[in-house]
Formats: structure tokens, C-alpha cells, sequence
């Protein structure tokens, strides 16, 4: 009788010793980590297609602008060319209009060859107009009004806001388990965000972490606020 109490308890006492074991394991286990992940823009660039002075600068320089908006136009003649064009094209309708029918065919074949002219100018001119494609914010504009440009100068840079998407440094060992296309959402101060991985770097960053790019962002329905660049959240992989 003696025996088996003793043997009991010994086996009760080596029980607790092994529950207390793995209670230290598992409270000594570091938490697990917050992922974070920050909104960025694309960043685009803007280039004059063709050489020239620049003649207008638009007041856009750190602020937000619709799509279309002009950053800076450059003069190179083309504007002349698209007046001159026109008055040569009003010219031939007025003396189509008072032809006999025997010049009536070579009067409305000037039209045809000044309606022509019109229209190359105009593409002319058009090129050397350049507006912001989509909407966003000018960071920085490199020239004046006066200054010469080659085709192809740099003149602004710009923030594509119709193109955000955050930014995860993630470490290497989560790259295991999240794929292209999968779910994630993401917690800002203001809204809960979903939106898909849609880019997984293939190099690290020399610090053990990987970027995860979430695009295809889906703002909250209720939320008044507009995600910016720099905005910050907590992200979960669904």
C-alpha cells in the first residue's frame, strides 16, 4: 500500500515538473511580431517630348493636382505655326465659297491641303504641353519660364495617387507562407484596409528583411479620410 502512494505521488510530481516546463517554454517564447507596413506612391517622370523654351510654369510644386493639369509648356514656334495654319485654312474656305464651278474642285482641294496643315500643327502643339497624367502631388520641378530644354529633359517629378500601395519589411521566414495574390488587411489609425500581395522582393534589404508590396488597396466604405504617403498600419495576412 505504502509502495504504490509513494509511487503516485512521484509520478504526480513528475507530472507538474513536466507542466511546468513547457509553461516556462511557452511564456519564455518571444511574442510574436506586429508587422507594419507604410503607404507609398509611384513616383513619375516628366519629360519634354521635343526641344525649346519653356514659356509657362504652373503654380503645382508640392501640391495636389487633378489629372491633366499643366506642370510647364514649351514654346518652339509650334504656336505661330498652328496660327498661321489657321488663317491659311479660313483663307481657302472663304475663296471655295466665291469659286465658279469650274475652280470649285481645286478650291475645296486647298481646303482639304490647309485643314491638313491645321491638324499637324495642332498635334504640333499639344506635344509641347505637359500636364500631369494622373492625379497626385508635384514633388519637385527642375526648371523656369525662359529656360532651354532638349526632348527628353527632365522637368518635374510626381507622385502617382491613383497607384498606392503598402510597403511591408517583412523577415525572411514569412516568405514561406504569404504568396502573390493572397489577402491581407491593414489597420490605420482612421480605416481597416484590405488589399493583395501583389509584389514579393527576391533579395533582402541586408537588415534580414523582405519587402512586401499590397496593392489593389479597398478603403473602407464609411471612412471620410483619404489614405496618404507616409500613412502607417498594422498588417495581417488573412
Amino acid at each position: 500500500m505504502g509502495s504504490n502512494i509513494r509511487t503516485r505521488i512521484a509520478l504526480i510530481v513528475a507530472g507538474l515538473l513536466v507542466v511546468g516546463a513547457l509553461v516556462g517554454i511557452f511564456l519564455s517564447r518571444p511574442a510574436p511580431e506586429v508587422l507594419r507596413g507604410t503607404v507609398v506612391a509611384p513616383e513619375l517622370t516628366l519629360v519634354t517630348r521635343s526641344a525649346g523654351t519653356i514659356a509657362t510654369v504652373g503654380d503645382v510644386v508640392g501640391k495636389e493636382v487633378e489629372a491633366n493639369a499643366l506642370v510647364v509648356s514649351v514654346q518652339d514656334g509650334t504656336v505661330d505655326a498652328l496660327v498661321k495654319a489657321e488663317d491659311a485654312l479660313e483663307a481657302a474656305e472663304q475663296a471655295a465659297q466665291s469659286a465658279s464651278k469650274s475652280k470649285k474642285a481645286l478650291a475645296e482641294a486647298k481646303v482639304a491641303r490647309a485643314q491638313a496643315r491645321v491638324e499637324v500643327a495642332r498635334i504640333k502643339s499639344e506635344t509641347m504641353t505637359i500636364v500631369a497624367p494622373v492625379a497626385g502631388k508635384v514633388k519637385e520641378l527642375y526648371v523656369e519660364a525662359e529656360d532651354e530644354v532638349e526632348a527628353g529633359t527632365v522637368v518635374a517629378v510626381m507622385e502617382d495617387h491613383t497607384n498606392l500601395y503598402v510597403s511591408v519589411p517583412a523577415p525572411q521566414a514569412l516568405l514561406s507562407v504569404v504568396t502573390l495574390g493572397q489577402t491581407a488587411r491593414i489597420q490605420f489609425e482612421s480605416q481597416t484596409v484590405e488589399a493583395t500581395v501583389v509584389y514579393i522582393a527576391g533579395e533582402g534589404d541586408g537588415n534580414g528583411r523582405y519587402e512586401i508590396r499590397l496593392g489593389k488597396l479597398e478603403t473602407s466604405q464609411t471612412s471620410n479620410k483619404k489614405l496618404s504617403p507616409g500613412d502607417a498600419g498594422t498588417v495581417e495576412f488573412i
